[in-house]
C-alpha cells in the first residue's frame, strides 16, 4: 500500500516548487502450497523504501532551465526475514541546468548535471556504494528541418534504397525508418 502526497505550485513567474512524499507499506503476503502463511508472512519486502520524498525548485524561461532538487529515501530491508539491519536512509541534493538557444535551423542545448552535491555515502543495494559527488556536461544539437508528417510509404522505400546505396549501416537505416514511423503515428511536426 502506498500513501502519496503531491504538491506543485508556481512561486513567481518562471519559478515553481514541486514535492511528493510516498509512504509505503509493503509486506510479504506469500503462502505455502498448503495455504498456510509462509515464514516471511508480514515481513517487509526487500529493497522497498519505507518512504521516499522529493522536493524541487525549478526555474524555466525557455532559454534557461535550472532544477535544484532534494531526495530523501527511507531505510530498506535486505533479507526476506528482516533479521539483518536494513540499509540506512539517505539524502541527496542535485542541480541540473541547461541553456538552450536557436541559430537558424539549429537548436543548441548545453547541459550540466551535478549529482550528490554533499558527497553523501549511501547504498541502494547492500554492499553496493553509490558515487559521491559527480557531474556531467552535454551538448545537444537539434536540426529542425522539413516536417516529416507528409512522408508516405514510397518515400520511406526511397530513403531506404538511398541509404543502402550509400552503404549506411543497417542499424542506422532501421532507426531512421522507426523515427519516421513514430513521427507519422504521433502526427507531430519536427
Amino acid at each position: 500500500t502506498n500513501y502519496v502526497a503531491n504538491i506543485n505550485f508556481k512561486l513567481v513567474n518562471n519559478l515553481k516548487f514541486k514535492g511528493d512524499y510516498t509512504k509505503t507499506i509493503a509486506l510479504d503476503k506469500s503462502k505455502n502450497k498448503d495455504g498456510t502463511h509462509s515464514q516471511f508472512w508480514n515481513k517487509n519486502l526487500i529493497y522497498t523504501p519505507v518512504y521516499k520524498q522529493n522536493y524541487s525548485l525549478i526555474f524555466q524561461n525557455g532559454i534557461v532551465h535550472i532544477h535544484f532538487g532534494y531526495e530523501h529515501t527511507g531505510k530498506q530491508w535486505i533479507t526476506r526475514d528482516n533479521i539483518y539491519t536494513p540499509i540506512d536512509d539517505y539524502e541527496i541534493l542535485f542541480l541540473k541546468n541547461s541553456l538552450t538557444f536557436k541559430i537558424k535551423k539549429y537548436e543548441i542545448t548545453f547541459s550540466g548535471d551535478f549529482n550528490n552535491l554533499l558527497n553523501t555515502e549511501y547504498e541502494i543495494y547492500k554492499h553496493t556504494p553509490q558515487p559521491g559527488f559527480n557531474w556531467g556536461l552535454s551538448l545537444k544539437i537539434k536540426i529542425n528541418t522539413v516536417p516529416m508528417q507528409d512522408i508516405n510509404g514510397d518515400e520511406i522505400i526511397d530513403i531506404l534504397e538511398y541509404c543502402m546505396e550509400k552503404n549506411y549501416p543497417v542499424r542506422l537505416v532501421f532507426h531512421l525508418i522507426t523515427l519516421i514511423a513514430i513521427k507519422n503515428r504521433t502526427n507531430d511536426s519536427w
